[in-house]
């Protein structure tokens, strides 16, 4: 159930290019952007973060489903599953689908997940953080009980 040090690594590395693409976009468009010729423009940051961001959505997509074949869905099967990855993958599908949304959806759905997105990203980060320290704080006490 255990999840090896490549898949760990490759997880972090992806979710890291993923929260900080996102972060540096999110941040470039409240923060960055200046006054033009035609109005409001980007920034060179938001420009280059955006699709950074998409293709690290895409990436870490496929390591979560690389994640899940080989330790979600076994800590299902043996009811070791925790609250705390539940929520993790409820808030990646909300995220999906408020991407999807932000490319795809009608002036009044891109509004609100225009909102939403980024507060639900940023959520991300603590969630998989309690997660993953969750694990440690349970193997750590189980091992004190060992004779």
């Amino acid at each position: 159930m255990t999840v090896s040090k490549k898949l760990k690594r490759l997880c972090l590395v992806s979710f890291s290019a993923l929260y900080g693409g996102g972060l540096a976009y999110w941040l470039s468009r409240l923060f960055l952007r200046h006054a033009g010729s035609f109005g409001e423009e980007q920034h060179w940051l938001e420009k280059s973060a955006g699709p950074f961001h998409l293709v690290a959505a895409v990436t870490f997509i496929f390591v979560t489903g690389i994640i899940w074949a080989r330790h979600a869905e076994y800590a299902v099967k043996l009811g070791k599953h925790r609250f705390s990855g539940w929520v993790f993958f409820a808030v990646l599908a909300f995220m999906l689908v408020t991407g999807v949304t932000q490319l795809y959806g009608n002036e009044y759905w891109i509004h609100r997940a225009e909102q939403l997105h980024p507060w639900f990203g940023v959520a991300l980060l603590p969630i998989l953080a309690i997660h993953w320290l969750k694990k440690k704080r349970i193997a750590r006490h189980s091992r004190g009980w060992r004779i």
